[in-house]
């Protein structure tokens, strides 16, 4: 997440991180699969717990150093006097053992480390940087683990909470390792921003070797078969609003989906030197969750009923594909984070598109606006730690000019950091269509967090995405 903090202070703007093509992705290759952070040269594992991180290594070299990269540390800037933060590093271990424990750490925290071997001379043999998150609760058991007592089987979004990508970058190759996430059949998906490179099987882990430096989204993709009395609730749901479903519809409603996802750029040399360190900012974060619909003219699914001014058969949609500048939208929930020495203040916007209604002729029915201010909300505000915030970014809006109409709904779990690192995870409809956006005040720079394509507005009844994106 420091990387929107070197762009807020740099302004570069990457106009890359919004477009997906050949030439990008053709920066991507994939490894040999292993385990996280192995290669020829050094083996590491990491291991969080809830207020603790373990680390082990291949004894390699004569000394080892850990360094805690982007801690904020508060300082007056002296022209303004102003109090403003400037990420620092610290060292928490140098030894000569091959194991070391980080004790006394926030739970659910995004954490950055650099790890190193340096032989009897002092010169450097291997360095890795690794992000890795605390746990939520003590002694998690794996999915399979947990699956093998029904009576004790959490609900699928009880399970994602736990799940988490680690990763660890060297010498141009990032590895990801992924835990607790959800598979009936141990497959998964792997995708470099909204295309998919690879499927492996019976594994937890992949590695790319990066051959450019620009930020991207790598996600991993899994699926488990929803229950019949799962399925029968949604068919009926379906029946109440007489929406019939269609095979295609219903085979996809059978399964539930989960998409881990990380935000990564490789480390640029000066941005990540001490000198980064002497650099202040104020930490203004801004997010944006915006829902729209991709195609200019969308059917309406219950056209048969009719509306005040008629029957309609179709509405106008946002006709764009992803874009964080985009004007036209379903809805659009946009919130502000501010952190200062003795404070973190929280502001939201919610707001709504028009709704114009078509006959089949093309003809203008109605036009109406959802009430944004009743649609969207935030929940579980928690400010009880010194250098975070978290809450709940809730969403359930219907089209103003049908009933019964079914809400496109979403929920979203967000941590925010003060040195900007973002934790998100939630679980949303598969329509319309969904993208969630980081920035920092006065930067260019927009971060992706989670895009998400639109596919039938029967998805609508029930038919969801799970997904947890870390940046």
């Amino acid at each position: 997440m420091t990387r929107l903090l070197k762009y807020c202070l740099f302004t570069i703007l990457i106009f890359s991180l919004f477009f997906t093509n050949e030439s990008t992705l053709a920066g991507y290759s994939s490894l040999q699969n292993g385990t996280l952070a192995e290669n020829s040269e050094w083996e590491i594992s990491v291991i969080p717990n809830t207020d603790s991180i373990l680390f082990e290594w291949e004894d390699i070299g004569d000394t080892y150093v850990i360094t805690q990269k982007n801690k904020t540390k508060w300082a007056k800037k002296s022209k303004d006097g102003k109090e403003k933060i400037k990420l620092v590093s610290e060292t928490i271990y140098n030894g000569s053992s091959t194991s070391f424990s980080h004790q006394k750490l926030d739970s659910k925290t995004r954490y950055n480390y650099e790890i190193s071997a340096f032989d009897k001379e002092k010169n450097i043999i291997h360095t890795s940087t690794i992000e890795i998150s605390t746990l939520k609760a003590k002694d998690i058991q794996s999915f399979s683990a947990k699956s093998n007592k029904p009576e004790l089987t959490p609900t699928p979004k009880e399970i994602f909470e736990e799940s988490q990508i680690i990763s660890n970058y060297s010498d141009n190759s990032l590895k990801i390792q992924w835990i607790n996430l959800p598979s009936d059949d141990n497959t998964f998906h792997i995708y470099v921003d909204e295309q998919k490179i690879d499927e492996v099987e019976q594994t937890d882990s992949y590695a790319f070797e990066l051959k450019d430096s620009d930020e991207h989204l790598y996600s991993v993709i899994a699926y488990t078969k929803k229950t019949q009395e799962e399925i029968n609730e949604i068919k009926i749901k379906a029946e109440e609003n007489n929406v019939k479903l269609t095979d295609e519809m219903l085979e996809k409603l059978s399964y539930q989906e989960f998409k881990l996802s990380i935000a990564y750029q490789p480390p640029i040399e000066e941005f990540n030197s001490l000198a980064f360190s002497t650099q202040s900012y104020t930490p203004f974060y801004i997010l944006e969750y915006t829902t729209f619909i991709p195609m200019a003219i969308a059917p309406n699914p219950v056209r048969y009923l009719p509306t005040k001014g008629g029957r309609i058969a179709y509405f106008h949609g946002d006709d764009r594909s992803f874009d964080p500048w985009a004007h036209s939208y379903r809805t659009k929930f946009s919130v502000n984070v501010v952190f200062s020495p003795t404070s973190k203040k929280l502001f939201y916007f919610p707001y709504a598109g028009d709704t114009i209604g078509y006959d089949r002729r093309g003809n203008i029915v109605d036009i109406d606006r959802a009430p944004a201010p009743n649609d969207m909300w935030l929940t579980n505000i928690d400010k009880s730690k010194s250098n975070q915030i978290s809450f709940k970014m809730n969403h359930a809006s219907a089209n103003p000019l049908t009933f019964p109409s079914p809400d496109i709904n979403y929920e979203v779990d967000v941590t925010v950091q003060e040195n900007g690192s973002i934790t998100a995870r939630g679980w949303h409809d598969l329509a319309p269509s969904h993208e969630f956006y980081i920035s920092a005040y006065g930067s260019d720079h927009v971060g992706i967090l989670h895009r998400e394509n639109h596919t039938d507005f029967n998805a609508l009844f029930g038919i969801t995405t799970i997904w947890s994106v870390t940046y």
